[in-house]
């Protein structure tokens, strides 16, 4: 029986289908990386607009 491949080349599928593979990986890291900010940007948003009108009336307060 004949097998093809047999002389140690790489296949063009196997380099198609790794990049693939981390293309997959980066992204799956991205969109974990993007929900994780939404989620805390939804959790803790009251927090976060308090400690900005804080800063804010400082600087106002400081600038008259």
């Amino acid at each position: 029986m004949l097998k093809h491949n047999q002389k140690g080349a790489v296949d063009g599928v196997m380099i198609a289908l790794g990049f693939c593979i981390f293309v997959l990986l980066l992204s799956i890291g991205f969109g974990t990386w993007a929900f994780m900010g939404r989620q805390d940007y939804k959790n803790n948003v009251d927090k976060k607009i308090s400690a900005a009108v804080k800063i804010g009336k400082q600087q106002e307060s400081t600038a008259k």
